[in-house]
């Protein structure tokens, strides 16, 4: 058992992350193995939420800074990015905090000596079920969600050694200084051919494959909750079974238990997207402009997979279990 685990926290302290924070309570933190150690990094807002989480660790740090102004330079690196809103300014400060949240992560690091177990995550997702956390993590090896990959990696749970795990949060260092200005001088070799584009599961794909880090499968499921028209809803996950876009880095389990029953939880979820009171994500109805356009995307997207379920839906599944 690892003397020390570390659990970084990033990016905005949502209204609603009571929610979310008592579901990492439940279904992650059990699974934390030796002494517990949490670090975050947030701009300012809903600082008294991470309180909660001080009874379950033996040191809670967390540094409320801040958001960086975004140049417009920055806001131009938009070459070929997915076309979504907001999604190079949100993706560009999510970097950046999961960066201050490496930074934190070292100082602890420097005076206390290395973890040797590091997970990274979002308070803004809502775990459903015990997370699968692995027992030994070999080095240069991450452990990685296989739903919501969108031509990448799950970018929204990591779990490694230390010294992986901040390569994998140096992702906002290497977007700036190698990955983009490489894509703005061969798009198509970098993003694997003409009319591709990229979104951050992809770069992320690409950090690791450059840096030679292996994936492994996590079998943990969780889901996004954003408020919508008042109301709080988890996103449906999306899994396309076993298909990578970076196969050569991956090393998956011919079979466990673990992941017959995530194939299974996911099933579930999937069903999930049709329940009353559920609606299509509203970011990617934004270029939409009138009820032929509407009644085209719904056909186009008949598998639901982006679809928002009222919170207290998902929530009766997970007690079901």
């Amino acid at each position: 058992m690892p003397e020390r685990t570390i659990l970084c926290l990033s990016s905005i302290i949502r209204e609603f992350s009571d929610l979310t924070l008592d579901s990492l309570i439940r279904n992650l933190l059990p699974n934390l193995p030796g002494e517990l150690i949490i670090l975050g990094h947030s701009p300012p807002g809903n600082e008294g939420l991470t309180e909660v989480l001080r009874p379950h660790c033996s040191q809670l740090i967390w540094r409320f800074e801040p958001d960086p102004i975004i140049s417009p330079d920055e806001l131009r690196m938009n070459l070929r990015a997915e076309n979504r809103l907001n999604v190079l300014r949100n993706n560009l400060l999510q970097w950046n905090s999961i960066a201050k949240c490496e930074r934190i992560k070292q100082e602890f690091e420097d005076e206390h000596g290395k973890a040797s177990l590091v997970v990274w995550t979002r308070p803004d997702l809502l775990y459903l079920w015990k997370a699968d956390i692995p027992k030994h993590v070999p080095p240069g090896v991450l452990y990685m969600s296989p739903h919501d990959m969108w031509r990448g990696f799950n970018d929204r749970l990591t779990i490694g050694d230390s010294a992986t795990m901040s390569k994998r949060m140096k992702l906002s260092s290497y977007f700036h200084s190698n990955w983009y200005p490489r894509l703005v001088e061969k798009p198509d070799q970098i993003l694997g051919g003409p009319g591709m584009n990229w979104n951050p599961e992809y770069v992320l794909g690409c950090l690791l494959k450059e840096h030679g880090i292996k994936v492994r499968e996590s079998y943990t499921h969780f889901c996004r909750v954003r408020k919508f028209q008042k109301r709080n809803y988890g996103m449906i996950p999306h899994w396309n079974g076993s298909r990578y876009y970076f196969p050569e880095i991956v090393e998956t389990d011919e079979w466990s238990q673990a992941r017959d029953r995530f194939r299974c939880r996911f099933q579930q979820l999937l069903a999930l997207s049709n329940s009353s009171g559920s609606v299509v994500d509203p970011r990617t109805i934004r270029y939409i402009t009138g009820p032929r356009q509407v009644l085209q995307y719904l056909l186009k997207r008949g598998d639901f997979t982006r679809r928002l379920v009222p919170l207290e839906i998902i929530r009766k599944l997970e007690a079901s279990a």
